[in-house]
């Protein structure tokens, strides 16, 4: 068989914060946000070296000079994936031709 037969995924060990809320005091909770959010702040600080978004592998083809290019063609490459691997969180019939920007 061909390695384009294969789709490997990691898998990371805990409880989903969607299916762990219930669970929580509502302390837990907002510490819980307190720090998502701490980290995400953390993530706006960084800005890559070279100057490119999105995947560091150039020949991924899922980097970009701004941060919406890269993170359209990461999702882009999403849903090629779905649609070739007949998943079922494929939006079929959802999806339009290709992103445009409008601000």
């Amino acid at each position: 068989m061909r390695g384009e037969e294969f789709l490997a995924l990691s898998v990371l060990e805990g409880t989903p914060w969607d299916k762990a809320a219930d669970h929580l005091s509502p302390r837990a909770q907002r510490a819980l946000r307190r720090e998502l959010g701490a980290i995400t702040a953390r993530l706006h600080t960084l800005a890559p070296e070279d100057g490119r978004f999105g995947y560091p592998a150039a020949e991924s083809g899922l980097s970009a000079s701004d941060w919406y290019s890269a993170f359209t063609a990461m999702v882009e490459a999403l849903l090629d994936d779905a649609e070739r691997w007949k998943s079922p969180a494929h939006p079929e019939g959802r999806r339009s031709s290709r992103t445009s920007r409008t601000t």
